[in-house]
């Protein structure tokens, strides 16, 4: 009966050319890494409105002085 896997040989000959590879593997190499927290120029992150700066500054809390 034939099984039809690699004999003992031929494995360990893949496997060493896998690790002397100088170069990395492509799939690797090709696989930008994504930058996180980086809004894509396709999809611009909306501004909620409790984010946007107020155009003039909110007025001060009143002092409250201590109880007399």
């Amino acid at each position: 009966m034939f099984i039809a896997t690699p004999s003992p040989e031929e494995s360990d000959d893949d496997l060493e050319l896998i690790l002397s590879s100088p170069e990395p593997s492509p799939i690797l190499e090709s696989t930008p890494s994504p930058s996180p927290r980086k809004p894509t120029p396709r999809e611009p992150t909306p501004e909620p409105e409790f984010y946007r700066e107020p155009t003039s500054p909110p007025p001060p809390p009143p002092k409250r002085g201590p109880p007399e």
